[in-house]
């Protein structure tokens, strides 16, 4: 009897473990998302003309949220 309540007991930590991983795997497909309809503006923008600190903290803000998310 006791391990059946031992087994009950875990039962909600998995679900909540379960439902960060699906939290995380959804914040990374939003990034990714993020990433693939704005790639042709961001080549237009950003990657012609010359360099300036606002280019640079824009692109590592965005480079490094998509490493992170990995």
């Amino acid at each position: 009897m006791d391990s059946n309540a031992s087994v009950l007991a875990v039962v909600p930590m998995l679900q909540g473990i379960n439902n960060v991983a699906l939290c995380n795997m959804g914040s990374i497909m939003l990034i990714i998302w993020d990433y693939c309809i704005t790639l042709h503006k961001e080549v237009q923008h950003f990657w012609s003309g010359r360099w300036t600190l606002s280019r640079v903290l824009f692109l590592w803000n965005r480079y490094l949220s998509l490493a992170w998310a990995l």
